[in-house]
């Protein structure tokens, strides 16, 4: 009995290697162009599904966790701070900043009639 093994190949593999075996066809390359076309064929026609698919690795650093975890995200700013930053110089705010300051603001009564009844239009017409 002649001993047989299976080798894993990509889809992509398996084409160059009929190709190749197509370009000068002796008897046993005729033999493995039948065996692999038909096998193509099966491919193409989803009949089989792959039977190896590799997963990455784990490094043994991993699996005893000793990898450094993932950063969490930085927390939200404290609106009293942007406030304050506000108070000193208003033109360093960005405007994600200056949101979340006229929020503070209106939320603790830090703006006069005015400013309450613009920002209150604004949030009206954002919605």
């Amino acid at each position: 009995m002649t001993k047989q093994f299976r080798p894993y190949f990509t889809y992509p593999e398996l084409q160059e290697i009929v190709t190749c075996l197509k370009e000068n066809p002796t008897p046993a390359r005729i033999s493995l162009l039948r065996k692999l076309g038909f096998f193509i064929a099966k491919i193409q026609n989803e009949a089989v599904s792959p039977q190896y698919i590799p997963t990455p690795r784990k490094t043994l650093a991993d699996k005893l966790e000793l990898s450094d975890p993932p950063t969490p995200p930085p927390p939200p700013p404290n609106p009293g701070v942007l406030y304050d930053k506000f108070l000193t110089n208003p033109s360093s705010c960005t405007p994600s900043e200056l949101s979340i300051i006229m929020e503070y603001r209106y939320t603790n009564n830090l703006m006069n009639q005015t400013e309450e009844s613009e920002y209150e239009q604004t949030i009206l017409a954002s919605k």
